[in-house]
């Protein structure tokens, strides 16, 4: 008993030696054969790449041995030595087992197009813009009349030569220099004006104002007449200066532009103008003092250097407004009096806050200074 009880005790270690060596030689054939059947399934993708079959997620290969360790024990079973033998759906076997087929190119339908036309594209038409309104020219030429009439200065030096009778207006008069300045506008703004303003636009009356300034500063003869009797604004004609919102014109500025002849009577119709500035040109005849004492906000007026006469006692009515405080008139054929109430009186503000003029001409001024003087 005690020999036999030895015996064991020394078969034991053996034993369980064995049965070590038996698990480890199980464990490194599962792994060899894990490694084969990996291999075979990557063999199988790389074929399918190769041949152009495109393979689905869902038909990846899958090494169940591999994942049996890692799931969980739902949709399988434990055998009882650390393998898992996972139960599959017959739609799961199929999807491993069967590639999808995709249907040949003859079968999928063709959508038919209709065929681009081979003959010329048809050219669009454009809606010609809106044409100038058809005015009555009566209507046009009784405004015109009725704006002069009204104005004293013009009424007294062009209404008696204006007709009423539109038929009168000609296109031949526009160009027909021996027509007045008012005449050749008049026929202008009926027969040639491209805005063909409306008798209730109060342009119409202003157009034809400025344009009068035109023919009688011959204007064809102009060293700079860009944009005038054209269908642009009159605010965009040179020279001419308007508010910020184009309603009014209150400036003229044509220096040295080459104008000659009298200043017309139709500037009185300007009558939002602060500044006129007419210096170096070749203007002639007296000042329109009255005229331009009527123009309730002027107060620039620039008439040097032209050719310009008179006595400067009739220039007193300048003053009329009350806001005329600039006024240059040298280097004309003016002579006379400086008229007093253009001399401050003792212990007032100046009257002029500048002036210049011929002293050499005057015979009396007591107020003038040196730098007044030219």
């Amino acid at each position: 008993m005690t020999r036999l009880v030895s015996f064991l005790l020394l078969a034991l270690p053996t034993t369980t030696a064995l049965r070590g060596q038996s698990q480890y030689h199980a464990a490194q054939s599962e792994s060899q054969h894990r490694r084969r059947v990996m291999g075979r399934d990557m063999k199988m993708v790389k074929d399918d790449a190769s041949s152009g079959a495109p393979v689905h997620p869902m038909e990846m290969p899958h090494n169940n041995h591999m994942m049996s360790s890692r799931r969980s024990n739902k949709g399988g079973m434990d055998d009882g030595d650390g393998s898992r033998s996972m139960s599959k759906s017959s739609s799961e076997k199929k999807r491993e087992t069967t590639a999808p087929t995709l249907p040949p190119l003859s079968s999928v339908p063709v959508i038919a197009t209709t065929p681009l036309p081979t003959s010329a594209p048809v050219a669009k038409t454009i809606a010609p813009s809106a044409a100038v309104p058809d005015i009555a020219p009566e209507l046009q030429l009784a405004g015109i009349v009725q704006a002069v009439q009204s104005n004293s200065f013009t009424n007294n030096a062009t209404g008696t030569l204006m007709s009423e009778d539109v038929a009168f207006y000609t296109t031949d008069l526009v160009t027909d220099k021996t027509q007045p300045p008012s005449v050749r506008a008049t026929s202008w703004v009926l027969n040639e004006d491209p805005r063909n303003p409306a008798p209730s636009d109060p342009w119409l009356v202003l157009r034809y104002a400025i344009a009068t300034l035109y023919f009688a500063f011959t204007g064809e003869e102009w060293t700079n007449q860009e944009n005038w009797l054209t269908d642009d604004h009159v605010c965009g004609w040179h020279g001419v200066v308007c508010d910020r919102f184009n309603k009014k014109i209150i400036e003229i500025d044509l220096t040295g532009n080459n104008l000659a002849g009298s200043i017309p009577a139709e500037i009185g119709l300007l009558s939002d103008l602060r500044s006129i500035v007419l210096q170096r040109n070749k203007i002639t005849g007296t000042i329109p003092s009255e005229n331009f004492g009527s123009l309730p906000v002027l107060s620039i007026l620039f008439l040097n250097d032209n050719q310009l006469s008179g006595d400067l006692v009739l220039l007193e009515p300048l003053r009329d407004n009350g806001v005329l405080s600039t006024m240059f008139i040298q280097q004309n054929n003016i002579n006379g009096r400086w008229p007093r109430t253009f001399c401050p009186r003792s212990g007032q503000e100046p009257v002029f806050l500048g002036f210049g003029l011929d002293c050499t001409n005057m015979t009396r001024c007591l107020c003038c200074a040196a730098d007044n003087c030219y």
